[in-house]
């Protein structure tokens, strides 16, 4: 997906809001929330609205999104009091925008949807392009040809409310919109149809900032039309068209030359940091690295200049990616560290896009530690005397890029709360962590084990590793064939034979996987050496990352346990009827509370969390873990309840100071080979402040899954065992019994973070 211009409405297009701000000072949250309360108190509900708005505004400035949701359900409410469809399409407007940061897509699409509603019925047709434009722009974000049809028809509608406002700026913007929906369809010609409408357009913009941005907007996308067409000649083997080309590249370069003039003219930091830093990448595409160079670095002291992180952190990574190419290796690792030490400090302020794929700022982070990563390693492998430094670094570069991952996914700050809490797992006796990374022309593979680690390069590209890891999972799932088994021996090949010596030499420790990327969809414990299954010789544990890690052994003296389950079948789900023998089973081994069938409602268990202290959690039911936090519930008897909220009972402040040892989820799924959805499996202990969770990658047996748990809590009971050489005993037992030897039975469920 390619990022588009849209989001945030700024003030200024909400015209009748724009006079409603008492002074500059309102746009600092705090200055905007006290005039916001003194103009309630006088009674004044057009000044409380613009001052509410401006509150939000610096709300999401500061990446708190879930605030700004409350101001403007407040400012919904006095909009919708004065009897003007105006103020309430603009506030509506601000509410999707909202919830696209959070990544929350149904709701803005009714926000959104409202909103231009009711711009159309105040007759606003600058409100209503606008509007109308940023519903294009997330209709563009959805999958499917069908959204993609209506994000069409939704920018040709905003494009001729743009012209009917007579705003050339915002006309040309949506026609730069809808060439980037066109290169996605692979309707190049189109796209370059829509371009040059736009660039027609260009003698009617004013010097202004907006205008800048236009014309950095349109340059833009004129290089990626070329890009687009270099790629669809170099793949199809078609005829270059090179005058074409040569249009592309100097219509983008003549509009970016005269955006960044503009700037100048107009002292416009920002504008001037855009149009520098997108022209040094056509310096870039043209092997032109010094002068590029100069550019991306003039580009990013503007954006320091005017405050603008995303431009400041885009292009220092584009100068340490031009130091790189330039072979310049040493500089470009320090630029990279630079740019890692200012996502750290800017990554609220990067929480909206109308673009979370390609081309978005979280995007751009994430390419910017694999980047790092994949310098310190080669260097690293060179075996000079910063080798051992290089590895560590690039532990320290891959947790902090692991605990991004997630903060990103769970949309707050659950993760650097249990941080704060645990202690970490740098070096854990009878422990062999493995790190595979990623990247796009090898696996990297580090280990660590008592304070030593290592390093493994294996020559297969991302794409082939990505392919085979998919098929594996696939297979996996078809518990009546054994064709999984030379896709599993082969990824046990690049994955874990690399390391096989300090395997047999470390004499069945546990092997923790911090998994990367489409890794996360597969359980190790299912891979094969052409002889056994992992899981046959070493306990197999997964955990996001050893600082999310909490590893200490089981609190035997604290077991009360919460058993909660579902075995009838309700609202079209099968039933479960084995869930009630494993309830049953585990409630005789352990003292605690029970909630099955009927008694299993959302409301019992909130009573039960906030209640009562429970050292182990286990839920056997329908669930689903979603590719969003948004998306991930389980089932209860009366309706459903999200982990999300699940999570916020557990981490109550009572629950931090004692966390819960163990979170287990029976029979619940993930969403089949999705990266995001194993990734929020994988952070579900880190969520719910718990020190491990066990659940499964894809949905289970009823018994097969009921079997296993019991096994589970019956070797965990014994002295000495810890969680991962329990699991193993269950797995194994499973693995044993020729109604349940294929993988697809045992090998989903994982056990993540706590392995002791």
């Amino acid at each position: 997906m390619i990022q588009r211009v849209g989001g945030r409405l700024a003030l200024a297009a909400l015209g009748l809001l724009v006079a409603l701000a008492a002074s500059p000072a309102a746009a600092d949250a705090t200055d905007a929330r006290a005039a916001a309360e003194a103009a309630r108190a006088a009674g004044d509900v057009r000044a409380e609205l613009g001052h509410r708005m401006r509150l939000a505004e610096g709300q999401q400035e500061q990446g708190l999104h879930e605030e700004a949701v409350v101001t403007l359900s407040r400012a919904l409410e006095l909009a919708e009091s004065l009897g003007d469809a105006r103020p309430v399409a603009a506030v509506r407007g601000a509410l999707g925008n909202v919830h696209v940061a959070l990544q929350q897509d149904d709701v803005a699409l009714r926000e959104l949807t409202l909103a231009s509603e009711a711009a159309r019925e105040a007759r606003a047709p600058g409100l209503a392009a606008s509007l109308g434009n940023n519903l294009a722009n997330l209709l563009a974000m959805q999958p499917g040809e069908e959204s993609a049809q209506q994000a069409a028809r939704a920018y040709a509608t905003a494009r001729e409310d743009a012209l009917a406002a007579g705003d050339a700026a915002l006309a040309a913007r949506i026609l730069g919109n809808e060439a980037r929906l066109q290169l996605e369809r692979g309707d190049l010609d189109a796209a370059g149809a829509s371009l040059v409408g736009a660039a027609s357009l260009d003698a009617k913009l004013e010097p202004s900032p907006d205008g800048v941005l236009t014309r950095v907007h349109l340059g833009l996308t004129y290089l990626k039309l070329f890009e687009a067409r270099e790629r669809a000649a170099s793949e199809g083997g078609a005829k270059r068209d090179l005058d074409r080309d040569k249009q592309d590249l100097l219509a983008a370069h003549a509009l970016l030359t005269k955006a960044e003039a503009d700037a100048r003219r107009l002292g416009d930091a920002r504008g001037s940091a855009w149009a520098q830093g997108t022209l040094a990448r056509i310096y870039a595409h043209r092997g032109h690295l010094d002068e590029a160079l100069v550019l991306a670095r003039r580009a990013v002291f503007d954006a320091q200049q005017a405050g603008a992180v995303e431009a400041e952190l885009r292009f220092q990574l584009e100068s340490a990616r031009l130091l790189a190419r330039m072979g310049r290796r040493d500089e470009a690792i320090a630029g990279y560290g630079v740019a890692v030490e200012r996502l750290a400090e800017i990554r609220p302020a990067l929480g909206f896009a109308y673009a979370r794929h390609e081309g978005s700022p979280r995007e751009e982070a994430s390419r910017a530690y694999r980047e790092m990563a994949d310098l310190l390693l080669a260097r690293a492998a060179e075996g000079g005397d910063s080798a051992e430094s290089d590895l560590r670094v690039t532990q320290r570069l891959m947790e902090r890029f692991k605990a991004d991952e997630l903060r990103e996914y769970f949309q707050d700050d659950c993760v650097d709360a249990y941080q704060e809490r645990v202690a970490g797992a740098d070096t854990v006796a009878g422990a062999l962590v493995v790190y595979p990374i990623v990247l796009d022309d090898r696996l990297e593979i580090l280990t660590t084990r008592g304070g030593s680690m290592r390093q493994y390069s294996v020559p297969v590209p991302r794409a082939t590793l990505e392919t085979q890891v998919r098929r594996l999972r696939a297979l996996l799932e078809k518990r009546i064939t054994r064709e999984y088994l030379p896709h599993a021996q082969r990824v046990y090949d690049w994955l874990v034979r690399p390391f096989e010596a300090e395997l047999e030499a470390s004499r069945g420790a546990t092997i923790v996987f911090v998994p990367d990327g489409v890794l996360r969809i597969i359980p190790m414990a299912a891979l094969h050496d052409g002889e056994r299954f992992l899981i046959d010789r070493h306990p197999v544990a997964t955990t996001p990352g050893l600082e999310l890690s909490d590893p200490r052994p089981i609190d035997r003296n604290d077991p009360r346990m919460l058993l909660a389950g579902l075995a009838e079948a309700v609202r079209g789900l099968a039933a479960l009827p084995h869930v009630r023998e494993e309830l049953t089973s585990i409630q005789a081994m352990y003292p605690g509370d029970v909630l099955f069938d009927d008694t299993f409602m959302e409301r019992a268990i909130e009573e039960r969390i906030t209640s009562q202290d429970y050292g182990l959690v286990h839920i056997a039911s329908h669930g689903q873990l979603g590719a969003k936090v948004a998306d991930s519930y389980l089932v209860t008897h009366d309706g459903r309840i999200e982990l999300s909220e699940l999570a916020a009972l557990l981490t109550s402040t009572r629950y931090r100071e004692r966390p819960v040892e163990l979170i287990a989820l029976s029979a619940c799924d993930t969403a089949a080979g999705d990266e995001r959805a194993a990734l929020g499996l994988s952070g579900l202990a880190v969520r719910a402040g718990a020190r491990s969770a066990l659940g499964s990658l894809w949905l289970v047996n009823d018994e097969a899954a009921s079997r296993l748990m019991i096994d589970f809590y019956t070797e965990l009971r014994q002295p000495g065992v810890s969680r991962a050489h329990a699991l193993q005993h269950a797995q194994r037992k499973l693995l044993a019994d020729d109604r349940w030897r294929h993988p697809g039975y045992w090998a989903p469920f994982l056990l993540i973070s706590n392995w002791l």
